[in-house]
């Protein structure tokens, strides 16, 4: 993965006002090669950037912004907690 220069403070803090106010978050998620292949082989990611955080990234909000369209079926997929 590339370097990423840091953000200065006041940019840090004008995204996160941003965030708070379109009600967003961000979530550090880590993927596993059998999650990057549901990526892959579901069309979400290409295979190419299989290996670029944000564009997992925008994959893994690909999919999310898929399921909540439907939302009967995020229910019915929901694993009991226990």
């Amino acid at each position: 993965m590339p370097d990423v220069a840091p953000i200065p403070a006041a940019e840090r803090q004008r995204r996160h006002r941003e965030r708070r106010r379109r009600r967003t978050c961000v979530v550090p998620v880590e993927l596993s090669e059998r999650h990057i292949d549901f990526l892959t082989t579901g069309g979400w990611l290409d295979e190419q950037d299989a290996h670029d955080a944000p564009a997992c990234g925008r994959a893994v909000q690909r999919v999310l912004d898929a399921l909540t369209k439907f939302p009967s079926r995020v229910t019915r997929m929901r694993p009991e907690r226990g």
